[in-house]
C-alpha cells in the first residue's frame, strides 16, 4: 500500500486501525535521526506534512500538521524522556508528543520516539502491545496536573526507560523547547549520531558505528563497523533512499574525529 493511498483514507472519523497504518507508514518514511544536528545543521521547526527524518520535535510536529489537514482533532503536549524509574524526577521538555481524538477517545500518537510503538495508544492505564513488545501506560499527578507515563521495554532502549507527557496540551512551551534541541549550538544531541526505526516488526538502530536489530525474540544482529563503506552500505540497506551518500560520508568523518 502506498504512502499516498494510506493518507487519502484518513478522515475526521478515522478508526484506530487506519491510523495505525498511517503511523507505521509515516514512521517508515521518516525514521528518528539526529544526522542533521550531528552534522552541525540548526534544524528549523518543521510544519510541513512531509518532514525529513529527524527528532521528536520535527517528526511529531509534522505528523500533527498532517492529521490536522485531514480534519482529525490533534493536540501537542509537553513531554520528556527519562533514563531512570523515578516519576518524581521528570525531565520535562526533552520531548514533544501528540494526542489524537478518535471517535471521542483520546489516543497517544507519537511517531517521534524512535523505539516507541507506531500505533495509537488509547489514554487509559494498561499494557499495550506493539510488534511483540509490551508498553505500559500509567498516570500520575504532578504540580496539580495529570501526566501520563509510557514505559519503554528494556530490550528496546538503553538510553531511556519511559516517556512522560502532560495531559493538558501546551504547544507554545513544547515548541519553545524545540529551539534548544534543534540548534546545533545548544542541542544535547549534537555529538550523538542515532538513526532508529521499525522494519517489519524489528527495531533497527544505528548508533555511531554500531548497527543492531532487535525483535521480540532478542537481538538478532549487532555489528560495529570499522570501514566506512560497509557501514554506509548497511545504513542505506536498512533505510533505503532516506539519507544522502554525502551526508553519511560526512557523518563517518565526524565520528572518526570524535574518536581521536
Amino acid at each position: 500500500m502506498s504512502h499516498d493511498s494510506v493518507m487519502e483514507r484518513t478522515g475526521p472519523a478515522v478508526e484506530a486501525t487506519r491510523l495505525a497504518e498511517v503511523m507505521q507508514e509515516w514512521g517508515t518514511r521518516h525514521p528518528y535521526s539526529t544526522l542533521d544536528i550531528f552534522l552541525g545543521r540548526s534544524v528549523e521547526d518543521v510544519r510541513t506534512e512531509d518532514p525529513r527524518p529527524g527528532v521528536c520535535f520535527t517528526l511529531n510536529t509534522g505528523f500533527a500538521a498532517h492529521l490536522r489537514s485531514t480534519g482529525t482533532a490533534t493536540s501537542i503536549h509537553l513531554a520528556g524522556v527519562q533514563d531512570h524509574d523515578s516519576p518524581d524526577k521528570p525531565d520535562v521538555g526533552s520531548h514533544l508528543t501528540v494526542v489524537t481524538e478518535l471517535d471521542g477517545v483520546r489516543h497517544l500518537t507519537d511517531v517521534g520516539l524512535g523505539c516507541g510503538p507506531l500505533r495509537p495508544i488509547p489514554l487509559r492505564a494498561g499494557t499495550h502491545a506493539f510488534s511483540g513488545f509490551d508498553f505500559r501506560l500509567t498516570t500520575l499527578e504532578r504540580d496539580g496536573q495529570r501526566w501520563w507515563r509510557l514505559g519503554i521495554p528494556d530490550a528496546l532502549s538503553r538510553a531511556f526507560t519511559a516517556m512522560e507527557f502532560c495531559d493538558l496540551p501546551d504547544a507554545p512551551r513544547a515548541q519553545a523547547r524545540a529551539g534548544h534541541f534543534l540548534s546545533a549550538a545548544t542541542s544535547p544531541l549534537r555529538d550523538v549520531l542515532l538513526i532508529q526505526g521499525w522494519d517489519a516488526g524489528r527495531l533497527v538502530t544505528a548508533y555511531g558505528s554500531t548497527v543492531s536489530v532487535r525483535s521480540s525474540e532478542g537481538t538478532t544482529c549487532r555489528r560495529t563497523f570499522s570501514d566506512r563503506d560497509d557501514w554506509q552500505t548497511a545504513v542505506q540497506a536498512w533505510f533505503p533512499g532516506t539519507f544522502a551518500d554525502e551526508d553519511l560520508v560526512a557523518a563517518w568523518a565526524r565520528l572518526e574525529g570524535l574518536r581521536q
